[in-house]
């Protein structure tokens, strides 16, 4: 999916519960009372700043990404993050709900930094949708 992180945090797809607090900003500054998408347009604008000098560049565009590819883009943009907004923290987290029967109903499945939760997965079975469930997980988590 474009768009898209699953390793080493960053911009993604996906929910971030909290407020993010950037080093040296209080969280205000960040939002101006305004939704998260603020914060991501300083996120988005300070990671597309142009370099110092144009590197000429030509697109790959991949089903199948190398393992080395995806580590090597995972611990560029830790590396980045961790330079400027310090250490993620990340702790991977799971949150299911399972039935008199220990079968999964529902569940979430995500991680934490930066003391955000980002959930990647949320699923709810359809005969538990509208009765809070999800609600419960997030709060649990």
């Amino acid at each position: 999916d474009r768009g898209r992180t699953d390793a080493g945090g960053g911009i993604g797809r996906g929910v971030a519960i909290s407020r993010p607090s950037v080093k040296g900003l209080p969280h205000s500054s960040l939002t101006d009372g305004k939704p998260f998408r603020s914060f991501l347009g300083i996120a988005l604008r300070l990671a597309c700043e142009p370099a110092s000098q144009p590197v000429k560049t030509s697109l790959e565009i991949t089903a199948v990404p190398l393992p080395q590819d995806r580590a090597f883009l995972s611990g560029s943009l830790t590396a980045f993050n961790d330079a400027d907004v310090g250490a993620s923290g990340r702790k991977p987290l799971a949150v299911f709900a399972r039935d008199e029967h220990a079968v999964i109903v529902a569940g979430i499945s995500g991680y934490t930094a930066w003391g955000w939760l980002y959930v990647q997965w949320l699923w709810v079975d359809e005969r538990l949708r509208g009765n809070g469930v999800a609600a419960g997980m997030l709060d649990a988590a």
